[in-house]
C-alpha cells in the first residue's frame, strides 16, 4: 500500500479506520496533515503514522481481537483504555486491543510504526496480558531492541515479506508482553534466539571480548548451544562477528577521517592488521584501498 496523504478529520477518520479497525477522529489540529502507509505480511501488518496533532477514539467492540503495539518515533501519546492511561514519548512503545474501547491522545505532531497481530498469536493468557497492556512495554533490553531491530528493516525492505522474519517478530512480540506482565522474557526458538544473538552483536562490536562464549553468557546458553543456533543459519559466531565487524569498518572508512588504528578500536579489532585481514576476506581489498575508491 502506498502512503496516503490527508488533510481533513472525516478524511483521517476513513484512513484509520481502513488501516486498523473503525474509529472516530474528535479533535485536529487547525492545519492538520496525516499520512499512513501499511505493509501487510501474512499474519501481521506494520503501518507508519504520521500527523499533526489529533484525537482518535473507538468506542466499539465488534471487531475481530486484535493487539496494536505502537512504536513512537517522534511527539508524544497518550492512551487511555478501560480505567489505564499510559504514556509514549519517541522511543517508547505502547499496546492496546481492538475489542475493546480506546483513546489515543496526540497532543502535537508525532510519528509512530503500529504493528498489527491477532489475539490468539499471542501465548498470553487474558489476565497476563491485560496486565502487559496496563504496564510499559520494556524495548530497552535485547529482546525489544531485537523486536525494534526487525521492524525497521521490514519498514525499510520494500516489498520484501519473508515469513521467517514475520514468525520471529511475533515470537519476540509475545515475550516482550509476557515481561511487561512479569513473566520471564526469554524466546525459544532457534531463529528468535540468532536474532537476539546478532542484536548483542551489533551493540558490542567494539568490545574486543565480544566472542562465542560473550554470547554464551548473554543468552544465558551453553557455548555449544551458540553454536548449534548458527549453524542452523549456515554460519559461525566467529565469522558474523567479523563480517559484522568489517561491515562498520566499512562504513567507518568511507564516512570519516579517523586512523586504521583508531578504526580498529572502534570495531573490536585487536590492532590494524587484523581489521586489514577482515577487509581483504569481506571485501576483497585494503583499508587505502576502500578509501581511495571513495
Amino acid at each position: 500500500m502506498p502512503e496516503i496523504l490527508v488533510r481533513d478529520k472525516d478524511s483521517w477518520a476513513d484512513l484509520a479506520s481502513r488501516s486498523f479497525v473503525p474509529v472516530e477522529v474528535t479533535r485536529i489540529a487547525p492545519d492538520f496533515i496525516g499520512t499512513m502507509r501499511t505493509r501487510l505480511g501474512t499474519h501481521t501488518s506494520l503501518t507508519n503514522v504520521a500527523s499533526s496533532a489529533c484525537t482518535i477514539e473507538r468506542a466499539r467492540t465488534d471487531a475481530p481481537a486484535m493487539v496494536f503495539v505502537a512504536l513512537q518515533t517522534r511527539g508524544a501519546t497518550t492512551l487511555t483504555q478501560g480505567r489505564t492511561s499510559t504514556y509514549a514519548v519517541a522511543g517508547r512503545c505502547i499496546a492496546y486491543r481492538s475489542d475493546r474501547p480506546y483513546r489515543l491522545e496526540h497532543a502535537g505532531p508525532y510519528a509512530s510504526t503500529i504493528q498489527r497481530i491477532p489475539r490468539d498469536l499471542l501465548p498470553l493468557t487474558e489476565a497476563q496480558l491485560d496486565s502487559a497492556l496496563s504496564a510499559r512495554i520494556p524495548i530497552d533490553d535485547v529482546i525489544g531492541r531485537t523486536w525494534s531491530r526487525l521492524v525497521f528493516s521490514r519498514n525499510t525492505a520494500g516489498a520484501r515479506e519473508l515469513a521467517g522474519e514475520e514468525r520471529v517478530e511475533i515470537e519476540l512480540l509475545g515475550a516482550l508482553l509476557g515481561a511487561a506482565a512479569g513473566r520471564a522474557g526469554r524466546v525459544q526458538t532457534s531463529r528468535a534466539q540468532h536474532a537476539a544473538m546478532l542484536t548483542t552483536i551489533e551493540g558490542n562490536l567494539d568490545n574486543p571480548r565480544l566472542n562465542v562464549a560473550f554470547l554464551a553468557r548473554q543468552h544465558h546458553l551453553s557455548e555449544r548451544g551458540v553454536h548449534a543456533i548458527f549453524a542452523r543459519e549456515r554460519t559461525t559466531p566467529a565469522y558474523t562477528i567479523r563480517q559484522r565487524r568489517a561491515q562498520r569498518a566499512l562504513g567507518l572508512l568511507q564516512n570519516s577521517s579517523s586512523s586504521i588504528l583508531e578504526i580498529a578500536a572502534l570495531c573490536g579489532f585487536t590492532g590494524a592488521s587484523s581489521l586489514r585481514r577482515a577487509i581483504n576476506e569481506h571485501f576483497d581489498t585494503t583499508p587505502t584501498g576502500l578509501r581511495q575508491k571513495d
